[in-house]
């Protein structure tokens, strides 16, 4: 369903209701799409342990494909002079 940003503000409960009831709602502006209203699927609620599982896999990932290079606290000496000026 498509709904002016205009008309969406009228009528948002009903919009909220239909899109809880799993219907897809689109907000347009001029025409133009630019809000999509989805349900919450269950899967989608915060896990805390979900989450840190997934946070644990992201950094070992991210630590294995790092390039190797100075650590952050050294990566801006490159940057500037002894001075303390940019080069």
């Amino acid at each position: 369903m498509e709904v002016s940003v205009g008309d969406a503000l009228v009528r948002w409960q009903e919009l909220i209701q239909r899109a809880e009831a799993g219907e897809e709602i689109i907000l347009t502006r001029q025409g133009h799409a630019v809000v999509r209203m989805l349900p919450v699927q269950p899967s989608a609620v915060f896990d805390p342990k979900r989450r840190a599982d997934f946070l644990r896999t992201l950094s070992r990932k991210a630590s294995a494909k790092a390039a190797p290079g100075a650590p952050a606290a050294q990566a801006d000496q490159f940057l500037y002079g002894n001075d303390g000026l940019p080069r």
